[in-house]
């Protein structure tokens, strides 16, 4: 697709960010991702003509108001920009709608106007609506493409517009000095890009090294209606001053404040202690002199990352985020293409999925500040970016914090838990600058009492009383000792059955030694032997650990030598996978002999039922101790939720499967509680 260039005299490459933004359109051309939409409240005698002459001479002077693309030929996209456009101006009075009906057509227009989009092949990329809402009363809706403008062009463009308006009512005739073109920030892009492309990668890789997976702070929502929601709200100003005030002592602005706020609120809800997230940079004083007057896109939105430790005090882990921050001036306007690849991240994937945009003021408050007929105009913005989650700042008074979301990846209520944990964090930092990251809420008033009080009030009298796990098994037994209590590929063992071998073996292991808090490694696949052995390492007094023999023999050896068991129960048939060691005793479950004769109890509910690996932050396995009294609260928990049998007879099944490593193994699907249990 290639616009008609025969009305153009001028076209120059795309920036990368505009390259990124017209990959955005194409990927998802309804989405509504990067329009800007301005929505001006006129309190005044409107003189129209004025103000449509005004916009065109804005139009005329500012080279990137009357730019298009071309892309989809042999070369790289390239913008071109006409030597004069026809600016769209459409107006609409609504004087005789009633004023309710007046604000649900508004939001109908912005809806349907942001869907509308724009052909990115003719300029301008910009369209501009008035509506008539009373006599002296109108709304003035300014829509463009982001490609073309960023932040630092919003306000300083709508104050010379109005500059313009007001001389052309006056009957002056208005004659600014030429801006600089966007081409000169280009053209200086390139060779600055060329310069500092190795340094760049090196910085990048040195910065990203070992990040290897993008933070899930959303997930596709099966079935959600595409759409984009927001969520806001301000600290107090004692709060703001608050916060302000340990910045000046410290060195610290408020976007810092945020950007290590929201760094918490990630780790909060991931259980990372590694973050990254995007935080938009302005790019203007460290491009061209007089970038700053300049109507274009220099924005450019690169990876914060940040480490997290929970000892470190708040103030001076600050302190590290700004530096941090600070660090990337040199690199600000690496594209983030090779930012990504200069990471150990996949090409296809993303290194984050939140970022931050941070500004001084609302515009409507800059608007405001100049006096005279400003101080009467209202200015609301509405804006869409391509990530699931995008916090905007604005350091008012009042600092104003704004989420914003794709309904797709977020729902309302998980949007309201990660605002409100943000605010949170800031109320937090504001109160107590000193406190360590630790001492910091990581949920929200209202989320921690659901959680922590509401959810956890989970108190109950036990009905089995303090007793442990193989008790429980034991007075199942007897109660129905007839009763199938496991199946596995055909074969079966009764409750009586099952009892008397785990006895066997419980003898076999007392005899070498095994008594309370004693841990024995239970090396064993699926099998009816597994549950024989647990129950038996268990009436033995012993605290079993399990090792899955699909495990590779290194990761079972380092657990054998971390719980430092000393005995080990296997099968016959697996002796030979064990890894070697000469000091562990190994006792073959499926060779011990049933001799009667008394077993010694001498287990408390205290004492250790079994000790489960996991893998812990790092990798490493680590051994979690469990204690008979924990499992006895999880089956009664269970019975608790699901129900139990009050006639006689093996109580109602829940299944529940596991591998063999785990803490709950079980070789069947659960003819009873105790079955299940196992």
């Amino acid at each position: 697709m290639t616009a008609d260039a025969t009305m153009r005299d001028e076209r120059y490459p795309l920036s990368p960010v505009q390259a990124g933004m017209l990959f955005n359109r194409l990927a998802a051309p309804a989405s509504g991702v990067d329009i800007e939409q301005m929505i001006a409240g006129l309190p005044e005698a409107l003189d129209v003509g004025a103000l449509e002459r005004a916009w065109r001479i804005l139009v005329e002077r500012h080279a990137a108001l009357r730019t298009s693309l071309s892309w989809g030929g042999p070369g790289e996209p390239e913008q071109l920009v006409a030597p004069s456009v026809d600016l769209p101006i459409a107006t609409h009075d609504w004087r005789a709608v009633p004023r309710a009906e007046q604000d649900q057509r508004l939001d109908d227009f912005l809806a349907e106007d942001r869907r509308r989009g724009f052909d990115l092949s003719r300029a301008p990329l910009m369209r501009l609506a008035l509506f008539r809402l009373g006599d002296a009363e109108w709304r003035l809706v300014w829509t463009f493409w982001h490609g073309v403008l960023d932040g630092g062009s919003f306000v300083s463009l709508v104050g010379e517009v109005f500059d313009l308006y007001e001389a052309l009512r006056r009957g002056e005739t208005p004659s600014p000095p030429a801006p600089l073109p966007y081409r000169a920030h280009v053209d200086w892009l390139q060779g600055e890009l060329a310069a500092k492309r190795d340094a760049a990668h090196a910085f990048w890789h040195a910065r990203l090294e070992g990040f290897t997976a993008p933070h899930a702070l959303t997930s596709p929502r099966a079935g959600a209606a595409a759409g984009h929601g927001e969520r806001s709200f301000r600290l107090t100003r004692a709060e703001t001053d608050a916060l302000r005030a340990s910045g000046k002592a410290h060195d610290l602005t408020l976007n810092t404040f945020v950007q290590g706020a929201w760094a918490l609120v990630i780790a909060a809800s991931t259980g990372e202690d590694d973050v990254v997230f995007g935080a938009t940079r302005a790019c203007r004083r460290s491009s061209v002199p007089g970038a700053e007057g300049i109507a274009g896109v220099f924005i450019n939105t690169l990876p914060l990352r940040l480490a997290i430790d929970p000892a470190a005090r708040a103030i001076e882990w600050l302190s590290g985020v700004r530096d941090r921050h600070r660090e990337v001036r040199d690199f600000e306007h690496t594209p983030l293409a090779d930012v990504l690849a200069a990471s150990d991240l996949g090409n296809d994937q993303s290194l984050f999925e939140s970022i931050i945009v941070f500004n001084e003021r609302l515009m409507e408050a800059a608007m405001q500040a100049r006096g005279g007929a400003w101080a009467r105009r209202t200015f609301r913005w509405i804006e869409q970016t391509n990530f699931p989650l995008t916090l905007f700042g604005y350091a008012e008074d009042e600092l104003l914090l704004k989420l914003g979301y794709d309904r797709a990846r977020l729902d309302e209520d998980a949007a309201a838990r990660l605002v409100a944990r943000l605010e949170a964090v800031l109320k937090a930092l504001a109160a107590r600058p000193e406190a360590t990251l630790a001492e910091l809420p990581a949920l929200a008033p209202a989320e921690r009492a659901l959680v922590v009080d509401q959810w956890n009030d989970t108190r109950v009298d036990l009905a089995e009383g303090e007793r442990c796990v193989h008790e429980l098994f034991e007075a199942q037994a007897a109660q129905t000792p007839d009763a199938v209590a496991l199946v596995h590929h055909g074969a079966r063992l009764t409750y009586r059955e099952l009892d008397r071998r785990a006895d066997a073996l419980a003898r076999a292991l007392q005899a070498r030694g095994v008594g309370p808090d004693m841990l024995v490694g239970l090396f064993i696949d699926r099998s009816l032997e597994m549950v024989v052995g647990l129950l038996g390492i268990l009436k033995a007094g012993g605290a079993y650990v399990p090792l899955d023999p699909e495990y590779p023999s290194d990761r079972v050896a380092m657990m054998l030598e971390d719980s430092k068991a000393r005995i080990i129960v296997t099968r016959e048939a697996l002796r030979a996978s064990l890894p070697p060691r000469r000091d562990a005793q190994v006792v073959l479950v499926d060779r011990v002999d049933e001799v009667p004769a008394p077993l010694p109890r001498a287990v408390a509910p205290s004492n250790l039922a079994y000790v489960i690996f996991t893998s812990g932050s790092t990798g490493r396995p680590k051994g979690v101790m469990i204690e008979h009294r924990n499992v006895v609260n999880f089956f009664a928990g269970m019975d608790e939720r699901l129900g139990r049998r009050s006639e006689p007879g093996p109580p109602g099944v829940w299944p529940s499967r596991a591998s063999p490593s785990t803490s709950r193994s079980s070789s069947c699907s659960g003819r009873s509680r105790a079955a299940s249990r196992s």
